[in-house]
């Protein structure tokens, strides 16, 4: 049963004037199939944003946590270094060349003495880190009131 027509519709008339001739189509072998995956087309998808606000609270957070994890692997490296260097004999040539330099009676680097300032040292770095972090975005949300905000690219899959 042919599809039924709305009323006041027209069916396409075929074009007027004499038949094209009909000519044979060669087959070709179908190509060989690589794999079994159906061929997908992968299509770039540009999405602009504007960056207008930072939350100072978020960039809070995610500095610290950052910064937490920067002071750890300072006090790894550093307490790794000075087993160096004890190893390999550094760090009484160091205690020698001061003393003589000096003239000092002792003078004797002490480890526990090194991590404590070692660790002073790197909480201070992270910490003027934070506050960093923190001004630059206050900065950045007072700039970009009066320029407008930084636009940003996305490029995505149209799948996904």
């Amino acid at each position: 049963m042919p599809p039924a027509q709305a009323p006041g519709a027209q069916r396409p008339r075929p074009p007027a004037g004499p038949m094209p001739a009909i000519r044979p189509v060669p087959v070709e072998a179908p190509a060989p199939a690589v794999s079994n995956r159906k061929a997908r087309v992968v299509r770039d998808v540009h999405n602009r944003r504007l960056v207008r606000r930072l939350d100072v609270l978020s960039v809070f957070k995610v500095s610290l946590v950052f910064y937490i994890c920067v002071f750890v692997v300072m006090l790894i490296a550093g307490t790794a270094l000075w087993n160096v260097a004890a190893a390999l004999g550094i760090i009484d040539t160091v205690e020698r060349n001061v003393k003589s330099l000096f003239a000092l009676t002792s003078f004797q680097l002490r480890p526990i003495t090194a991590l404590v300032w070692g660790s002073a040292i790197a909480g201070a770095v992270c910490f003027f880190g934070l506050l960093c972090n923190v001004f630059f975005a206050l900065v950045y949300n007072l700039i970009s009131d009066v320029v407008g905000g930084v636009q940003v690219v996305v490029l995505g899959d149209e799948d996904a």
